[in-house]
């Protein structure tokens, strides 16, 4: 009997006394993990199959195949942690009430807790972009392009004509949980906008930080 991961590691050898096991995800990215039951078949009857219920949901196999489960982890950005219950048992062995009442036990039950790591370059990097002449309601330009999928690109220039007077800023961080935005250091709510008087002003830098924590990955917030 034993437990392979692929697509992420399991933080503790297999032991028959052991039933809970830690699984970290080795990527971000991967929207699921293949845990495989390696099972000692001369255990069971040869007749019939262990029984194997994950998440109350019974899984079909072969002892050529192996058992192997699927567990989806879904598309969120930021950390997923979730538990798998696992049952395997021996069907051929079903002792009825009288049975259980003097303490047999035909199965033996698992849990798996699964940890994948937030997509930070996601995470981290700002949605939208807008800068906006209030006299007009134009939306101005920058010098870049703005694209969210340039992470590597962290400073915007607007090069705004002495004839706008004033304009609203408004920066989009993500809205996954444990988000927070900040402009110049000040925390703002998320998708806040700022008007900024440009009058006398040959020049205004505005500092956008978008933060994530959330203490279940990490005890320290990342920006």
């Amino acid at each position: 009997t034993g437990l392979q991961v692929a697509g992420g590691q399991l933080l503790s050898d297999f032991s028959e006394d052991n039933h809970e096991y830690s699984i970290e995800v080795s990527s971000p990215d991967y929207k699921s993990i293949n845990v495989t039951l390696g099972l000692d078949y001369s255990r069971y009857s040869p007749v019939t199959c262990p029984k194997i219920v994950v998440d109350d949901k019974i899984i079909h196999y072969t002892p050529i195949e192996g058992a192997q489960v699927r567990i989806p982890l879904g598309d969120d950005l930021g950390f997923v942690e979730k538990d798998i219950h696992i049952t395997v048992s021996d069907p051929s062995q079903d002792g009825g009430s009288f049975m259980q009442m003097i303490g047999f036990k035909n199965s033996n039950d698992y849990v798996l807790h699964i940890a994948r790591p937030p997509r930070l370059q996601a995470l981290i990097a700002a949605e939208s972009i807008s800068v906006v002449d209030n006299a007009t309601g134009q939306e101005l330009p920058p010098t870049t392009r703005f694209d969210p999928q340039a992470a590597e690109t962290e400073k915007y220039t607007y090069d705004i004509s002495a004839a706008v007077k004033t304009v609203t800023v408004r920066v989009d961080c993500g809205k996954e949980v444990g988000m927070s935005q900040q402009y110049n250091g000040e925390p703002v709510p998320s998708g806040a906008s700022r008007t900024i008087d440009l009058t006398h002003k040959y020049e205004y830098r505005l500092e956008v930080t978008c933060n994530y924590y959330d203490k279940r990955w990490k005890d320290q917030q990342v920006e």
